[in-house]
C-alpha cells in the first residue's frame, strides 16, 4: 500500500508573469513563516502582474549580508527532512494533492552557463506519505501547484525552502553575489528586479535563475513547452 501511495505522489499529473508580496518576505527567506489553514503562507499585499519583486519594507532585509545562510555549490539534492522543509516554507502537507486550483510553471537554473537540475520530489514527504500543494514530480523543472484553496499565492522562495536551498537577492545555495558575480531572476525571458524569492508562480510561467560573472549575457529561456495535460 505504501509503495502504491508513494508511486501516486511521485507520478506526473494532468492538467503570466511573477508578482510580489512584502510582509512575508523575510519569513519565507528565513524560514519563520507559519502555515495557514489554506496550506500556504499568507500575503499581506495583493499580487501584481508586473513580474517584479518588491525591494521595499521587509523585502530589503532579505538581501542584507547578515541574512546570508550556509549553503553549498550545485548540484543540490532534495531536502533531507521534507516534513521540516515543507513547514519552513509555511506550507501544509496533506495525504492527497489539492484539487481546488491546479496549474504548472517551469524553472530553469543556470550557473556559469550550465543547467542545474531541479530534483524530483520537492515538497513530497515519502515517510509520512504526504504532499505539499507546491511540489515537483520529476526532474524536468516543471513546478506543480495543486492547492486545496483557490487564489492562494505560492512563491519561488517557498519552493526553495522546501528544497532546503537558500535563495535571496544575494545568494543561491552556496553561491554568493559579489563584485564579480550576479544573480538575476527572469520571468518569460525578462529580468525581474529585486529578490527572486518573491516571484509568484502563475500558470505556464517560465522562470529562470541565472548566476554567473558580472557583465555576461547568457541565453535565457523565454518559454517552456508544457506537455499534454500540463
Amino acid at each position: 500500500m505504501a509503495v502504491a501511495v508513494l508511486a501516486i505522489l511521485l507520478a506526473g499529473c494532468g492538467g503570466s508573469d511573477g508578482a510580489t508580496f512584502s510582509e512575508t518576505t523575510h519569513a519565507i527567506t528565513s524560514g519563520t513563516v507559519s502555515p495557514t489553514a489554506s496550506g500556504s503562507a499568507s500575503a499581506s499585499t495583493s499580487a501584481s502582474e508586473s513580474g517584479s519583486a518588491s525591494a521595499s519594507g521587509s523585502a530589503s532585509a532579505s538581501g542584507a549580508a547578515s541574512d546570508l545562510q550556509p549553503g553549498t555549490p550545485p548540484p543540490w539534492p532534495n531536502a533531507e527532512h521534507p516534513a521540516d522543509a515543507i513547514k519552513a516554507a509555511g506550507l501544509v502537507a496533506a495525504g492527497a494533492e489539492g484539487n481546488a486550483e491546479h496549474y504548472h510553471a517551469h524553472l530553469d537554473i543556470l550557473v556559469d552557463g550550465k543547467a542545474v537540475q531541479v530534483p524530483a520530489g520537492i515538497g513530497i514527504d515519502e515517510v509520512e506519505r504526504a504532499i505539499s500543494p507546491l511540489h515537483t514530480h520529476d526532474v524536468t523543472g516543471v513546478i506543480h501547484v495543486e492547492s486545496p484553496t483557490v487564489g492562494t499565492p505560492f512563491y519561488l522562495g517557498q519552493l526553495f525552502k522546501e528544497w532546503d536551498v537558500p535563495l535571496s537577492a544575494r545568494q543561491l545555495g552556496g553561491l554568493r553575489v559579489d563584485a564579480v558575480h550576479t544573480l538575476v531572476g527572469y520571468v518569460g525571458g525578462k529580468p525581474v528586479p529585486g529578490d527572486p524569492a518573491l516571484i509568484r508562480f502563475t500558470e505556464h510561467q517560465e522562470i529562470a535563475l541565472v548566476y554567473g560573472p558580472a557583465g555576461s549575457t547568457p541565453a535565457v529561456p523565454k518559454s517552456y513547452s508544457f506537455g499534454a495535460g500540463l
